[in-house]
């Protein structure tokens, strides 16, 4: 017979880690990057739906890449003195 071993954490812990996990910084400075580039492209302001939607997406993919990235090096990470707590 096997025992399960489950915690409980609190919904804020659960969205403080989610929040870590996307690396809220990269993030910021890729739509930081994103952005002035539709401005410079746009000539302008660029639309109001287009960046936004932009923004959405770009977020989604970026926060997506770090968590899949984090998962994929959680071994190697784990040996490493400055990752060892990721």
């Amino acid at each position: 017979m096997t025992t399960h071993v489950t915690s409980r954490h609190t919904v804020r812990e659960v969205l403080k880690n989610y929040y870590d996990l996307s690396k809220p910084r990269i993030v910021a400075l890729l739509i930081f990057t994103t952005v002035t580039a539709m401005f410079i492209a746009a000539d302008g302001i660029p639309p109001f739906v287009v960046t936004v939607l932009t923004i959405i997406g770009g977020v989604a993919a970026s926060a997506g890449a770090s968590a899949l990235n984090q998962y994929i090096d959680r071994e190697m990470d784990a040996r490493m003195t400055r990752t060892a707590r990721r």
